[in-house]
């Protein structure tokens, strides 16, 4: 294969701006788009020249045509969709959280793993060359075990008018969304989590819906080296802490060296903090993202974040939204 036949459902968000990253990438075409809103449909394939646009994924799923699925639509439909490309064939990539339930988590890394089919999740903050150079000096040694870890998605959707008044009360719930980005950080520096308990709340918001009843959730995790680690969630901040500007209030505690967002203290420095050096830049790289996957098609390599990993991810973000529901710790069975 010299050219992946791309079809990409869900071009509101990110989904647009994957549509360019692969009409960018010579080894991919994007063959069709899909998305329920049909102006927005229309409007994509017109700026961007695509030929077959629809609104049901299935067309694109079952035709020949079509060599991988690349789905960013809302969250609850990223497996459906996912396992849907899969039986039929499809290589794909599924924008983060992998799955909102936990037995469609295990039925997407199994037939991804049956078939021999390529899955690459979306987990962009790896493709990060901030986040990158800290995973260096982690793997590195340079800070020393790991003891304590915490990680933030904090932001003001509710008080951002203009988001607001587009996600109206459909948005996806912040832990499950947001917090899959801060925990997938922890989990590439620490480990896997083995146990957690959440704690939430409803202060900023009045979602009709019920599973919108936590603006808040808080969770703490145990990790098998034994670290432990906190990571929160809220769109319902009056200030927005999350992105780059406070790097997802990142925090590695370490017997050698610690890091606290952009700065490092080591121990031979007693304590005191200098700034990280690595290259901070502004947006999502999902240029890198986009041309992994395709190498990871057309050379037959493992994708870079594959659906057992990046599945362990959303496992361990539900397992937390099951503690809050029972209201106790609960084990995290990770494949």
């Amino acid at each position: 294969m010299d050219q992946v036949r791309i079809g990409v459902v869900g071009v509101g968000g990110n989904g647009r701006a994957f549509v360019d990253c692969y009409q960018e990438n010579e080894r991919a075409q994007v063959v069709a788009v899909c998305d329920t809103n049909e102006a927005r449909l229309q409007t994509v394939a017109n700026e961007t020249s695509v030929q077959w646009a629809t609104t049901d994924f299935n067309e694109l799923v079952t035709s020949p045509d079509i060599d991988a699925i690349s789905v960013h639509s809302a969250d609850v439909s990223h497996a459906p969709i996912t396992i849907a490309a899969l039986r039929h064939g499809k290589h794909v990539f599924v924008e983060k959280p992998m799955a909102t339930r936990l037995e469609d988590c295990y039925e997407v890394i199994d037939l991804s793993e049956s078939t021999g089919l390529k899955v690459q999740v979306g987990l962009v903050l790896r493709f990060d060359p901030f986040f990158r150079g800290i995973k260096q000096m982690v793997e590195g040694g340079e800070l020393g075990q790991v003891f304590y870890a915490e990680a933030d998605y904090i932001c003001n959707y509710l008080f951002n008018q203009r988001i607001a008044k587009a996600i109206g009360s459909t948005y996806d719930i912040a832990f499950v969304n947001a917090g899959t980005h801060v925990l997938d950080l922890l989990r590439w520096y620490v480990g896997e989590p083995v146990e957690v308990q959440a704690y939430g709340n409803q202060r900023m918001s009045n979602w009709p819906q019920p599973e919108f009843n936590d603006d808040l959730v808080c969770a703490i995790y145990k990790f098998a080296s034994g670290a432990v680690a906190k990571v929160a969630a809220t769109w319902g901040s009056t200030a927005q802490l999350a992105g780059m500007e406070m790097c997802y209030n990142l925090s590695l505690f370490g017997s050698k060296a610690s890091i606290v967002r952009d700065r490092i203290a080591r121990v031979e420095s007693q304590g005191e903090f200098e700034p990280l050096t690595f290259g901070r830049i502004s947006g999502h790289p999902y240029t890198p993202e986009v041309d992994a996957f395709v190498e990871a098609i057309i050379e037959d390599k493992p994708p870079v974040i594959d659906a057992r990993d990046g599945g362990n991810t959303s496992i361990g973000i539900l397992a937390a939204m099951e503690a809050l529901r029972r209201g106790e710790p609960v084990k995290i069975e990770t494949r």
